[in-house]
């Protein structure tokens, strides 16, 4: 069920007379380079509103490249081998002025469902680098909606968690929705005021279990919401995913620990338009 259900479009970052994408100048290009003083190990180009780095191994081919903005990573950094395959997606969103890895894919010859195999990093300078889990993260929102849809007509979605991180400690999920108007701002730095709209799982959503055959009804979760008025909105949220008590692991029990919870965010720009005549 789970195999190339996730399309990952890759972004090819392409440096050409000192200029980015959009056509406007690079404010400022700065190079560090390994000791011999020859190799490149990292190139970051300063452009307006954020900063695209690339890191090199000592062959000159591209270790991993994204983008930071203040510092923070952002966006699909692409890690690769030193052979040129690309070996790994990190996905980043900038929560409350941090970087938070949201989702990770691990790839092989193309694969998106491929675990990591070797060390991808073999070279000191990068070792650190190298994540502590193995799998990728499968946790994704299906929209079931065109990307304009009409004021009477439903913005429809539904949220899969294909790699639950409790699901040893009888993990379930729910999806919470900014409401249109007291949404998540840009970073999500406002996650105690927002006001939410919350959707459960289809364990409890017994109406949509219909949907869902063969699915594991604790992590799909059916969702959506009508606009009462037209033009661009951002649909802004996260999976949570969640554990309670009692617990049979020793050491959360031995710590007093009564939950546990994970987030994956989510963000999808739709157009609405006024109701046809």
């Amino acid at each position: 069920m789970m195999k190339k259900i996730l399309l990952i479009t890759l972004l090819i970052f392409t440096a050409c007379q000192n200029k980015n994408s959009q056509g406007q100048p690079n404010r400022k290009i700065e190079k560090e380079f390994y000791e011999n003083e020859k190799s490149e190990y990292k190139i970051t180009y300063h452009k307006n509103g954020y900063d695209s780095v690339i890191y090199k191994y000592r062959n000159g081919e591209i270790y991993k490249t994204g983008k930071l903005r203040n510092k923070n990573k952002y966006g699909n950094w692409f890690i690769y081998d030193s052979l040129k395959d690309l070996r790994q997606i990190r996905e980043f969103v900038i929560v409350n002025n941090s970087t938070y890895l949201n989702r990770v894919f691990h790839l092989k010859n193309g694969d998106t469902l491929a675990k990591k195999y070797d060390l991808i990093t073999a070279q000191q300078e990068f070792a650190g680098d190298t994540l502590n889990f193995n799998n990728t993260t499968y946790n994704f929102i299906k929209v079931l909606s065109s990307d304009t849809i009409s004021i009477n007509e439903p913005f429809a979605a539904y949220a899969l968690s294909g790699s639950p991180t409790m699901r040893n400690l009888n993990s379930q999920v729910i999806v919470l929705v900014g409401k249109e108007k007291n949404n998540f701002n840009s970073d999500f730095s406002n996650l105690k005021e927002v006001k939410l709209d919350t959707f459960y799982n289809a364990n409890i959503d017994t109406i949509n279990q219909k949907n869902f055959p063969g699915y594991n009804w604790n992590y799909v979760v059916a969702f959506g919401k009508y606009f009462g008025t037209s033009g661009k909105k951002t649909i802004k949220g996260y999976i949570l995913e969640y554990a309670e008590s009692p617990f049979k692991d020793s050491l959360l029990i031995n710590q007093n620990i009564d939950s546990l919870t994970t987030k994956t965010y989510f963000e999808k720009v739709i157009f609405v338009r006024e109701n046809r005549q």
